[in-house]
């Protein structure tokens, strides 16, 4: 199972000496996918080989390696893939922050993805499954609905549409937090555009802040909030 979400290997055995290189390991399952072309497909990550078979995408990566060489994250994935494949990050039960987790998917376009149980949390104590926590859907039923309602309206726009632009913009702070506006770093504030036509700007500060677009017009996104410009 997990060779065909996430990992490509190839294989050796011995005893037999046989050996399947992994590039015969990849061929093996696309023609696999391609025995339920009827379908629609879903994976799990998937590597880039397998998603022009799939439908749906779960678990997407949305940030860097986190290298010290690196001084930030782009969604390059998303910003291929959107408009042409559904696809959601990691599960909101899974993060610790239900907020940065609804800013990531408007900014990159990402589907709500809970994952899901009946069973009580405990039930992966002391087990090969301890790695699974906060599933049982009584935790985040209906943070999940209230979401869902509060940006539905945003992705039934956007869905089928590519993203056109994605870039850091300058921003200052407002707010009582400060009397006097100061600069804020970009790096906090996002603006997405999708299909040149709709624009999301994202801000995952602590604090309100104004950004400038285009035309030169002022717009405020609240602390943790965004502003979805038609």
């Amino acid at each position: 199972k997990e060779e065909y979400r996430t990992l490509l290997r190839s294989h050796v055995v011995p005893t037999r000496e046989v050996f399947l290189p992994i590039e015969l390991a990849a061929i093996g399952i696309l023609e696999t996918l391609d025995k339920f072309s009827d379908y629609e497909i879903m994976v799990e990550k998937g590597n880039d080989y397998a998603w022009n078979k799939a439908d749906h995408i779960l678990s997407l990566p949305t940030g860097s390696s986190e290298y010290l060489a690196s001084n930030g994250s782009i969604p390059f994935i998303q910003m291929v893939l959107h408009g042409y494949v559904y696809f959601a990050n990691n599960p909101f039960n899974e993060t610790c922050d239900y907020d940065i987790q609804k800013l990531m998917c408007l900014e990159t376009g990402s589907n709500l993805y809970f994952r899901w149980m009946s069973e009580e949390d405990t039930i992966f104590i002391n087990t090969d499954y301890d790695i699974f926590y906060s599933l049982n859907y009584n935790n985040s039923y209906d943070t999940a609905v209230s979401i869902y309602k509060e940006i539905k309206p945003i992705v039934d726009k956007i869905a089928g549409l590519p993203i056109t632009e994605h870039n850091q913009v300058a921003a200052v702070m407002t707010g009582r937090q400060s009397e006097v506006k100061s600069s804020v770093s970009a790096e906090n504030v996002f603006k997405t555009v999708y299909g040149d036509k709709y624009t999301i700007y994202v801000n995952y500060n602590s604090y309100a802040v104004e950004v400038t677009d285009d035309s030169g017009n002022t717009i405020s996104v609240d602390a943790y909030g965004y502003q979805f410009i038609q």
